[in-house]
């Protein structure tokens, strides 16, 4: 887990680590933050939603149960801004990679 399978490209563990930093909860309780099943469950970010036991995500996907909306981390992240191709947690890039000119910093979109 958390393994990359490109120099270039987050995996979806990755992905679902800085969507739920944009995502907004809501109020919804630390125990749903993740829950015992990996979701995360807040405010859809698709529609003005004001209940945040109405959508969840995780590495699975999304899906909203008011609005319809459902599709995978890597669309999710699209909608928020989060960047694939920059967003690599330092874990698990111990060097900066041959591939890559710079490496990832604080401010690239996979951080808020």
């Amino acid at each position: 887990m958390g393994a990359h399978t490109s120099p270039d490209r987050a995996t979806d563990e990755d992905l679902l680590e800085a969507i739920v930093r944009k995502l907004d909860r809501g109020g919804s309780p630390d125990g749903k933050f993740p829950d015992h099943q990996g979701e995360h469950w807040a405010l859809c970010p698709y529609h003005n939603d004001t209940h945040p036991t109405n959508f969840s995500a995780s590495v699975r996907g999304f899906k909203c149960f008011a609005c319809g909306r459902s599709g995978s981390v890597r669309e999710l992240a699209q909608k928020l801004g989060v960047d694939p191709l920059r967003c690599f947690p330092a874990r698990d890039v111990p060097h900066p990679s041959p591939w890559r000119a710079t490496p990832p910093t604080s401010s690239s979109s996979c951080h808020s």
